[in-house]
């Protein structure tokens, strides 16, 4: 399994960093920030291999690249193959509707069919090929509606966690636990 970083920031860039978010195996996506799609670009990332990308929460500096890597779906790489996206309860309605505002025909135009799945930590959901179980956790007051969600998905014979950004929690302490990889965001610490 390997994990390439895009960044480790937060949403103020500190220290000029580039905004937390991470890729496993060039499939698995953890976030979308702005800087998305030039970063992935650079890393060599065939845009059309990722399968699943996991969005935290409702904040600009975790879903704001969307758009732009749906743009390069419909007019530069012509991805044809589904495309699933996990994020908090909604999330296809406020992801589309955002993409589309930005750069109408980028949902309309699409080739490729795109399926959401809300996180629910009541149960172990999947996404893809993967099985995954989201947990609630705690983050500012406005993460949007839909709260923020930290991730433990299998991938293969491994478990990767991830947080996002999150204040101290129960649930981050049990996420992490057993995980091959835990990927902790402390912005909050």
């Amino acid at each position: 399994m390997e994990l390439t970083f895009l960044g480790s920031a937060n949403a103020f860039a500190a220290e000029g960093r580039y905004w937390s978010s991470f890729i496993v195996d060039g499939k698995y996506q953890f976030d979308a920030p702005p800087t998305l799609l030039p970063h992935l670009k650079q890393l060599g990332v065939s845009l059309p291999d990722i399968e699943v990308i996991f969005i935290t929460h409702q904040h600009g500096d975790h879903f704001v690249g969307l758009p732009f890597l749906m743009l390069d779906y419909v007019y530069m790489s012509k991805r044809t193959k589904d495309l699933t996206i996990v994020g908090p309860p909604g999330c296809e309605a406020w992801l589309e509707d955002f993409a589309e505002r930005v750069y109408p025909n980028v949902i309309s135009g699409s080739t490729y069919k795109r399926i959401y799945v809300d996180a629910d930590p009541s149960r172990e959901q999947q996404a893809g090929d993967l099985t995954f179980q989201a947990y609630q956790m705690s983050h500012v007051s406005e993460s949007g509606g839909a709260g923020a969600f930290g991730y433990r998905v299998r991938i293969g014979d491994k478990t990767v966690a991830y947080t996002g950004d999150t204040m101290f929690c129960e649930e981050a302490v049990k996420l992490g636990e057993g995980a091959d990889v835990y990927v902790v965001d402390c912005t909050y610490s």
